[in-house]
């Protein structure tokens, strides 16, 4: 099952579990902040950061099919049209998220989890939650990949 990539509402859900959305944002359960690309690079490499939320391009993520079976999904941003990817497919804890020209390497896909307290992404290669360094409320603070567990920075929300 492949994701629709055009007008699916924010928080469509199909009978896999898996969220089927386009062009949203994502909120962090616990900063309040969202997604982003610094300065709306579309560089290889680029660090994936949290941003006060607004309505710049780079804000905007697809949830996207690939060559893996539901529920793996490609996180790509709409500016850029690149993947949310983990540096060199690390499993490190902690490790800074980057963006990068979309393939089929297991760090370049997502799993979406519903819960009471929001949504969490995982990782296909590591298992970790996307997830933000310290709960740190800042703008620019590092997205990470982390152990998923209660914390409120592993939640999502989107919008």
């Amino acid at each position: 099952m492949s994701a629709k990539t055009a007008n699916a509402s924010p928080a469509s859900q199909v009978s896999s579990g898996v969220a089927e959305v386009a062009g949203v944002r994502w909120r962090n359960g616990g900063t309040g902040k969202c997604l982003n690309i610094p300065s709306g690079s579309t560089a290889n490499l680029a660090p994936v950061t949290q941003f006060s939320c607004g309505t710049w391009p780079d804000h905007y993520w697809l949830l996207v099919g690939g060559n893996l079976p539901a529920p793996w999904l490609r996180m790509v941003n709409q500016n850029s049209q690149k993947c949310l990817a983990v540096p060199d497919g690390s499993t490190e804890r902690g490790i800074q998220l980057i963006q990068f020209e979309c393939g089929d390497w297991e760090d370049h896909y997502w799993r979406v989890e519903y819960h009471a307290k929001g949504i969490q992404l995982i990782n296909r290669k590591s298992g970790y939650c996307l997830a933000i360094r310290g709960n740190d409320i800042s703008d620019h603070a590092a997205a990470i990949q982390w152990p998923c567990g209660d914390h409120p920075d592993h939640f999502w929300n989107v919008f």
